[in-house]
């Protein structure tokens, strides 16, 4: 007899494993125990595999009552998938569904798809749901993965159904646009009146009316018509009643004239009067009737046709009787009867009195003359500031060593025999403030001066004082294009010009400027004769007539206040300016 045989049990497996990969044991007998398809991948859920046992001795022992083959039960545990990324949804119309809407760009062993397909999206929109299905949710382990996710959905607007705007119903004068009916419009809104509450007159060009879509959140009106001006038609309505006064309830024909006063009735047409049948009385164009005989006549009273009523009309009838007869005597009891007393006639009519003539206005007696004002006094005249001129003598130049680095003072001129001092040259200001005296922050006295001049190239070095310019300044600018930069420790400097650099008028505007290059105030440098005339500008060509002139340079500084100095200098050329 051979041993007893014990099928094993199996080892765990992940799904994805072969059985061959799930190792047996607790098994006993003589033989090996093998999986029956060791190459089989068996799902989580399954009803266990054949093992077979394989005895080692089937010679010297007998198996045939033995169980050589049983199906063991395979533990399978689920994989874990890969990662599942949401796809992104196609841009759809207003109106079409969600299952319209494609879905892109994802990644998943699976399918996804809308949570509510038949969803109609609107415009806008905070995103749907979209399900991720796995092929396989049996063997892999979808438990930590997000299944649902919301996406976005781009919906554009719809185009939206034609917009035609309805009629308007008639309505009569003096009723409002709300009282006419709005009627024939077609489109998803309402058509009401832009100013429901006018009052429109007869004659209108119409009015507008404004359509309000039922759904502008989703509809494009953008190349839509919304508002249009709609013609209405509008009745002239029919006037009040009229109504006269005035009028006795007997007339006789001894009756003086009388006017009747007409009230009621609606507009501004006027009144007219017409006898229209009889021929008792006669009617004036003012409505004052006259008697003319016993009799009865009718009078048509008509209020015109105005702009927004119909004419008005009122007939009266007028009765005229006769006048009352004179009573007769009774005769005196006397035995002989006196004769029959001849009745007397008719009484005429007492004439009705003429009216006294409308007084005169007493004359309103003539208004006196408007008295004469007294006139204005004339303004005292204000005195034109006085420029006081530098007083110096016509100096003879006296040449200046070259600079050095520390300031040097500007040579005094030897004086010259006098002659006439020329005129200052100050601008940019409505006010001079004399040499000497100076304002805060601003330089009391500029004495620039020249300490080369080059009769052949025409260059006229000046030597200035960085501490002479205002306050603040930091750099000069030439009209030459030149920038000199001013430092603390520049002490005097040297500004560089060429004759040929000046203008017609023969001036050169030099600007200080502050930190920022904004202008702190300009120094214009005239050239004048030393009559204080203006030359012309030296010719380019350098050319000489030979009269020897005396110019003298005058630099004047204009600073914002109105500040100036001016130092004069004697500079000879023997070429014309």
């Amino acid at each position: 007899m051979p041993h007893a045989v014990t099928f094993p049990t199996s080892g765990v497996i992940t799904y994805g494993q072969r059985l061959s990969e799930s190792a047996l044991t607790g098994k006993t007998g003589d033989g090996i125990f093998t999986w029956k398809d060791p190459d089989t991948f068996p799902p989580v859920q399954n009803a266990g595999y054949e093992v077979v046992f394989t005895p080692n001795d089937t010679a010297n022992y007998d198996y045939s009552s033995i169980e050589l083959e049983r199906i063991v039960t395979v533990t399978v545990v689920k994989e874990t998938p890969q990662s599942v990324i949401f796809p992104e949804s196609g841009a759809i119309t207003f109106g079409q569904k969600l299952s319209e809407s494609s879905l892109s760009g994802a990644s998943g062993d699976g399918i996804f798809i809308w949570k509510f397909p038949d969803t109609v999206p609107p415009v806008s929109n905070a995103g749907f749901t979209i399900v991720f299905v796995p092929d396989d949710a049996d063997n892999y382990d979808y438990s930590n993965i997000k299944l649902e996710r919301i996406v976005s959905v781009a919906v554009a607007k719809a185009i939206p159904s034609s917009v035609i705007f309805p009629t308007s119903g008639v309505i009569t004068y003096g009723q409002r646009l709300s009282d006419s009916s709005l009627s024939g419009g077609i489109g998803d809104g309402i058509f009401t009146w832009k100013d429901p509450d006018t009052f429109p007159p007869v004659q209108n060009a119409g009015y507008g009316v404004v359509f309000t879509p039922d759904d502008s959140d989703n509809m494009d009106y953008s190349n839509v018509i919304l508002e249009k001006t709609v013609s209405i038609d509008v009745k002239k309505a029919d006037q009040n009643l009229l109504s006269v006064s005035g009028i006795s309830d007997s007339i006789t024909l001894d009756d003086a004239p009388f006017d009747m006063t007409v009230t009621g009735g609606s507009g501004e047409g006027g009144l007219s009067f017409e006898v229209t049948s009889g021929d008792a009385v006669t009617v004036s164009p003012e409505g004052r009737i006259m008697i003319v005989s016993v009799g009865t006549a009718k009078i048509t009273i008509t209020k015109a046709e105005s702009a927004g009523y119909l004419k008005g009309i009122l007939i009266v009838e007028i009765n005229v009787s006769a006048a009352a007869p004179t009573t007769t005597p009774t005769p005196t009891g006397t035995p002989t009867p006196t004769s029959t007393p001849t009745p007397t006639g008719t009484p005429t009519p007492t004439t009705t009195p003429t009216p006294t003539g409308t007084p005169q206005p007493t004359t309103s007696p003539a208004p006196t003359g408007t008295p004469t004002p007294t006139s204005t006094p004339a303004p005292t005249e204000t005195q034109a500031p006085v420029i006081t001129p530098v007083p110096i003598s016509s100096p003879t130049l006296t040449p200046t060593p070259a600079p050095s680095s520390t300031a040097t003072s500007t040579p005094t001129p030897t004086p010259a025999p006098a002659q006439t001092q020329p005129p200052s040259v100050i601008t940019g200001g409505p006010s001079v403030t004399p040499q000497g005296v100076a304002q805060p922050g601003r330089p009391s006295n500029l004495t620039p001066a020249i300490t080369e001049y080059n009769d052949d190239s025409g260059v006229i070095i000046f030597e200035i004082n960085s501490n002479d310019l205002p306050n603040g300044t930091m750099s000069i600018k030439m009209s030459n294009g030149k920038i000199i930069r001013i430092t603390d420790t520049l002490g005097a400097f040297r500004l560089e010009i060429n004759i040929d650099d000046l203008n017609e008028k023969g001036a050169l505007a030099i600007i200080a400027l502050d930190k920022e290059s904004e202008s702190l105030g300009s120094y214009n440098i005239q050239i004048t004769n030393e009559k204080g005339q203006i030359d012309v500008p030296v010719n380019k060509d350098g050319g000489n007539n030979g009269i020897p002139t005396v110019l003298w340079v005058i630099i004047g500084i204009a600073l914002v206040g109105g500040i100036g100095a001016a130092a004069y200098v004697t500079l000879k050329r023997h070429r014309v300016l």
